[in-house]
């Protein structure tokens, strides 16, 4: 739930969720005598999304018609855009 409440707060994307699970952040925050450092250290290594590259995570097509399940190839993906 931490990892969740700080993802929201900070605007992290998938990506940075994940590092942030994958190096124990949590962890290390707890256990640090200096909770600044290990907080200038996160936005070091993160960095804070733009506006742009928080809004360009998801690509949203289901006007395509496209299964959500199956992969495509940028041809196809150009094609459905051109057609729709």
């Amino acid at each position: 739930m931490w990892y969740m409440n700080e993802a929201a707060n900070e605007n992290w994307s998938s990506r940075q969720f994940n590092r942030q699970i994958s190096v124990l952040y949590f962890e290390r925050f707890l256990s640090s005598t200096t909770l600044e450092a290990v907080k200038k250290e996160a936005v070091e290594l993160l960095g804070k999304p733009t506006p742009a590259e928080f809004i360009r995570n998801p690509y949203i097509l289901n006007f395509m018609g496209l299964k959500t399940e199956a992969s495509y190839f940028e041809k196809d993906i150009e094609q459905g855009l051109i057609c729709n």
